[in-house]
């Protein structure tokens, strides 16, 4: 290393060290991230750059570095200084032992191998004998770690994070240009590129591949574990195959067998979804997608091969060149992570103006619960009607919805945007249980409603523990009740089977069931199947149901596999009375995909009106949601009971900004939204309405069964409470 390089690096450093105190809380927390990253996609470039093993299962090792840590922090084992480092080591022996059979496969052999140990990881995590470790479904909480007391008056928890994670860049990466510039990289790289020719050297190839895929674990599982402690929570589905595919996505744009270009990789996949989102709210993926290709077109050697080779005067595909100088490399980070940092004034009533009131979210515009994108799309169209009739006391509501793909980390990203660059007011309608888990603690100590939660999980009603979180809907807690009440009064011999999510969600299925079935619960309920969100399909789940000879069948799926049990379930021969989840029934999204002769018969728990049910074709409300429809969401589907959730749960907040009259504090819609007294949605069902007091946070508690006719559902039978 030159004096002159080595100055450059040393300023580098003071200057990112102090970057943190000049920037919002939201961009500290992106830059962080990155550093976070920057250390995952290095130790996966030392395995697939320089040793040539195709890895596409680095987030598994990513995820048990979280989960090491979280469980040395939980059980008081270790301090934060000491578990970071454990948790490496951890993920190195397991790394170490994954790679000693890995040594036998090569090239797609050894990148599915991988590929399974991604899939695998978050069902491992999820198992019931784990779950007093792991958390389960629900997940563990992590402190972040406090700063030295001499620090503490001057130095916040969060830049204190900033400076771990700068400093163990800093280390791993002096670490990781000693490997690939010393004799363990030549070793490498002469493996990967002439593997017969390096062990007729007396090159020990055993050894040294195994040793990279422990190396690369140890670093990996370091990231994780710091990413654990900037999210503040980890849950399996924090961890899915995606998480793996993004490392290699970073690897690739950065520059396989880079180690610089590593920090363009990780800024390419902290910032890049973000811009794409804002430029293209209907497909962000599609946009993410379109970029990706780009780059293999334009740059296929990544970005730092694409520098390589203009500087040495060559075309970008050419990645025999000069290696690019850190100092160009450093800088140009510097200057991707810096464009855009700028302090955000605060107001003592964040998100309102006299003019404004500013509403975050988050929607799975993508992913695998892309069919709830819908209910955001009616809230925003709900919000303009109420702002082309003047607002809420003459303030305009001004929803900022933001795609977070279902995924728990993304989630916590950009709620933290909302919150700390967006300065919203609070937050509506987040969608999904793991998501909302990821945000309740961190919007709960920073005193931010977390307004009408889009799940049923029965966790939400915790008034005691997170004041600042309320559900909407009934739980699905107390829709199970109310599916056990039917069934104990009108087939009390039945045999039952469920199909359900393998998470708070699917499992509050079966809390509900157990609860109305009481102690016949275990002779009734013949056998129970569980399906994770990264599986291509339930059929096999329905076949082993049907073969246990149940009569009645619950399923607690999300859209895209309810339709597939609907449709499997009628293509097996198999006729049990079959009860949905209320969250599966819209006849657009789930219904007419499976086939609507398939599902004839299905039984669900209603609390809104069925715009398709000739019943309400009269109603006064029905006729207005329609007139709505043509207006503001033209081309979308009328069939989606998703609109018809966004456009209900949007009147319910529109009706508490109102009761806030001129008091728009935190505080105060807080306080009327736990202060609903007999509301009644326009979309409710007859007989129903909505309450909720500082003790009570479940507005509907009601529900009436339907039956699905080929066309619509309709309604029998009395009101039922699942209290």
């Amino acid at each position: 290393m030159t004096r002159s390089v080595g100055l450059l690096l040393f300023a580098s450093l003071i200057a990112a060290g102090s970057l943190g105190f000049f920037v919002s809380s939201y961009h500290l927390f992106q830059l962080t991230q990155f550093l976070v990253y920057a250390i995952a996609l290095l130790g996966l470039n030392l395995l697939t750059g320089y040793s040539g093993q195709i890895s596409l299962g680095h987030g598994a090792f990513y995820g048990l570095g979280a989960y090491a840590t979280a469980i040395f922090l939980a059980r008081g084992w270790l301090p934060y200084w000491a578990a970071v480092p454990s948790a490496g080591v951890v993920c190195l022996v397991v790394g170490f032992a994954f790679g000693l059979p890995a040594l036998r496969l090569e090239g797609p052999y050894l990148a599915l191998a991988t590929f399974a140990l991604a899939i695998a990881t978050p069902q491992i995590l999820k198992h019931d004998r784990l779950e007093s470790w792991t958390g389960g479904v629900q997940g563990l909480y992590l402190e972040k770690p406090s700063p030295p007391h001499l620090l503490g008056e001057w130095l916040t928890a969060d830049r204190w994070l900033y400076w771990l994670c700068l400093a163990s860049v800093l280390a791993f990466y002096i670490v990781g240009l000693n490997l690939v510039r010393g004799r363990t990289g030549r070793a490498l790289v002469a493996l990967r590129d002439h593997p017969i020719a390096a062990a007729a050297m007396g090159i020990d190839v055993a050894r040294y591949r195994s040793s990279a895929f422990a190396v690369s674990a140890l670093f990996t599982g370091v990231a994780g574990a710091l990413g654990a402690l900037l999210t503040g929570f980890i849950s399996p589905d924090s961890f899915t195959v995606f998480t793996s595919i993004d490392f290699l996505v970073g690897i690739v744009v950065g520059g396989i067998a880079s180690v610089f270009g590593n920090f363009v990789g990780a800024a390419f996949i902290v910032l890049a979804p973000n811009l794409l989102g804002e430029i293209s709210d209907a497909a962000p993926s599609a946009a993410y997608g379109l970029v990706l290709i780009l780059f293999m077109i334009l740059f296929p050697s990544g970005i730092a091969g694409a520098w390589r080779a203009l500087a040495a005067g060559r075309p970008p595909k050419s990645t025999r060149s000069k290696a690019m100088t850190r100092r160009t490399t450093l800088m140009s980070t510097l200057i991707v992570l810096a464009s855009g940092c700028q302090k955000t004034a605060s107001h003592d009533a964040p998100g309102i103006t006299a003019t404004e009131i500013r509403v975050g979210q988050t929607m799975p515009y993508s992913g695998p619960a892309s069919a709830y994108g819908a209910i955001g799309k009616a809230s925003a169209a709900y919000f303009r009607m109420i702002n082309d009739q003047g607002g809420v006391g003459g303030r305009k509501i001004n929803l900022i919805s933001l795609d977070d793909g279902y995924s728990p980390p993304k989630t916590v990203e950009q709620i933290r945007r909302l919150v700390e660059k967006d300065e919203v007011a609070f937050i509506f309608n987040v969608v999904g249980t793991a998501p909302n888990s990821a945000i309740q603690k961190y919007l709960n100590e920073k005193g931010i409603p977390q307004l009408f939660v889009a799940t049923g999980a029965d966790k939400w009603s915790d008034y005691k523990n997170f004041r600042w979180t309320m559900s909407w809907q009934p739980s699905y807690r107390v829709e199970a009740r109310v599916y056990g009440k039917y069934i104990n009064e009108n087939k009390p011999d039945a045999h039952i089977c469920v199909l359900y999510q393998n998470d708070d969600f699917g499992k509050d299925y079966l809390l509900g069931l157990q609860d109305a079935l009481g102690p016949s619960y275990a002779e009734k309920v013949r056998k129970t199947a569980s399906y994770e969100t990264t599986d291509p399909s339930v059929d096999s789940q329905v076949v082993d149901l049907k073969a246990s000879g149940c009569d009645t069948l619950v399923t607690a799926a999300t859209p895209k596999f309810a339709a597939q049990a609907i449709r499997k379930v009628h293509d097996i021969g198999w006729t049990p009375l079959h009860f949905m989840t209320n969250v599966s029934i819209s006849i657009g999204a789930v219904m007419q995909p499976a086939g609507p002769e398939k599902g004839v018969g299905i039984v669900s728990g209603a609390y809104l009106k069925d715009p398709g049910d000739p019943a309400f074709q009269n109603d006064p409300a029905v006729v207005q949601w329609h007139g709505f429809m043509q207006k503001y969401l033209p081309s979308a589907d009328a069939a989606d009971g998703n609109y018809v959730y966004g456009y209900a749960v949007s009147e319910t907040l529109v009706q508490v900004l109102t009761q806030c009259g001129s008091d728009l504090s935190r505080e105060n819609i807080l306080r009327q939204a736990t202060s609903l007294r007999g509301f009644k949605p326009s979309l409710a069902l007859p007989g129903l309405e909505l309450n909720t007091s500082p003790t009570d946070y479940r507005p509907f508690s009601q529900m009436q069964l339907a039956r699905f006719n080929g066309r619509n559902f309709e309604r029998f039978g009395p009101v039922i409470n699942g209290e």
